[in-house]
């Protein structure tokens, strides 16, 4: 969270890094200056939380046994995220 002495906060991540960027342009930038890098990082960031969910479901599960079905989702997006946005 980024809290301003108003008492006005800004509390996502990705908010508060465009904010930052905006609001000191000339310190070292968190997100890339090329509009197409930039839009792919975005990108990046909105394909990995679609994959959230299935960690979420492991991590809560009460039972403490991986349900196969969740796990295979996760290993399936995670591929697909590593191929598609992961440089070798």
């Amino acid at each position: 969270c980024l809290h301003f002495d108003d008492g006005r906060t800004l509390s996502e991540s990705l908010i508060v890094a465009e904010y930052l960027d905006d609001a000191y342009p000339s310190q070292n930038r968190l997100k890339p200056s090329d509009a197409y890098e930039n839009a792919r990082q975005k990108s990046a960031i909105e394909a990995f939380a679609k994959i959230i969910p299935y960690f979420y479901k492991i991590i809560m599960n009460k039972e403490k046994k991986i349900d196969q079905e969740v796990a295979n989702q996760l290993n399936e997006a995670l591929r697909s995220f590593f191929k598609q946005y992961v440089k070798e």
